[in-house]
């Protein structure tokens, strides 16, 4: 991945309370990043089959800083969603593209708790 954007939270509201904003000593950040350059995919056989199928890779980064204790410095959390798309399948197949990106934010919007069983008890 080539091309990023970077972000910090700086303001919080509705139900974060006791969260605390970006700093340098505890950072919350976000960063977008894409290829520079999308790849595509290129010839094909005399039936429109393609042999190779490159990836177009997309990622969110977010990192928050966490308190182990009362006397340790906020360590960095960093949550990575990665999505490794294949190339052309934006425009051929974009509604089954939609269908998986719409599923998985409606599981992590849906499901913090099962999520965060997942992330204190080691239970998926």
């Amino acid at each position: 991945m080539q091309h990023q954007v970077q972000r910090i939270v700086s303001a919080l509201g509705g139900t974060q309370t006791g969260v605390v904003p970006h700093s340098l000593a505890s950072p919350f950040t976000l960063t977008i990043m894409k290829e520079k350059v999308p790849v595509v995919v290129r010839n094909p056989s005399a039936t429109g089959f393609y042999s190779v199928v490159p990836y177009n890779k997309f990622a969110i980064l977010t990192r928050k800083g966490v308190m182990v204790s009362a006397v340790n410095p906020a360590y960095p959390s960093p949550l990575l969603l990665q999505w490794r798309v294949p190339a052309n399948s934006e425009n051929y197949d974009k509604v089954e593209l939609c269908s998986q990106l719409s599923f998985t934010a409606g599981l992590l919007y849906n499901n913090p708790d099962a999520v965060m069983t997942l992330v204190t008890q080691n239970v998926p």
